[in-house]
């Protein structure tokens, strides 16, 4: 490394290892905490959307069957997606317990194949109780890259559904397509 902080081709080297390193102790444990932030991202979108349509359909027609369809699409949708987060969630608590056992398991065994001359040398020793010590900081370590990788995935979504509601409130309220709402609809689609 040329400076504390590394390049970009670094980091992004150091945070593909280190997911590979948790699939291959924990797998499955990146895709189910991704999983959960789709569906947490994209929760309240559900409440969102179907408001509006709630909102339309009382300007409109006021047609009550599909007033109690809308509420019950928005609740029940609702519910689902918590249901299911809460599952995922208690899937991941358990996972990451199971990850710190084997982590640690797993740099014990990298230190126990290492030559002896290096488990011997207090530098390295030095390093792997920084590393140890490290899972149990909040945001500490390897720990750390699934909270930013699933982080990364939460705002993405934010921002990107951010977006289509813009373009959407510019196609609405003009009654016809602005360029710029038909640029940013046309780069999503």
């Amino acid at each position: 490394m040329k400076n504390s902080k590394g390049s970009l081709a670094e980091k992004i080297s150091f945070i593909r290892r280190a997911l590979s390193i948790i699939s291959e102790i924990t797998p499955g444990r990146v895709s189910i905490n991704i999983i959960k932030a789709i569906i947490d991202a994209l929760t309240p979108y559900i409440s969102i959307y179907m408001s509006a349509l709630i909102i339309d359909e009382l300007m409109g027609q006021r047609n009550t069957s599909t007033l109690v369809l809308y509420v019950l699409i928005t609740t029940g949708g609702t519910l689902f997606f918590h249901v299911i987060s809460a599952l995922l969630q208690n899937r991941i608590t358990l996972s990451n317990g199971l990850f710190y056992q084997r982590f640690k398991k797993y740099l014990n065994n990298v230190k126990l194949n290492l030559d002896f001359e290096k488990m011997e040398d207090p530098k390295y020793n030095e390093l792997h109780a920084k590393i140890v010590g490290s899972m149990f900081m909040t945001n500490g370590g390897i720990t750390a890259v699934v909270g930013l990788v699933t982080s990364l995935v939460t705002n993405g979504i934010a921002c990107i559904m951010a977006i289509v509601i813009l373009a959407g409130t510019f196609l609405k309220t003009s009654g016809k397509p602005t360029p710029l709402a038909s640029i940013i609809v046309g780069v999503l689609y």
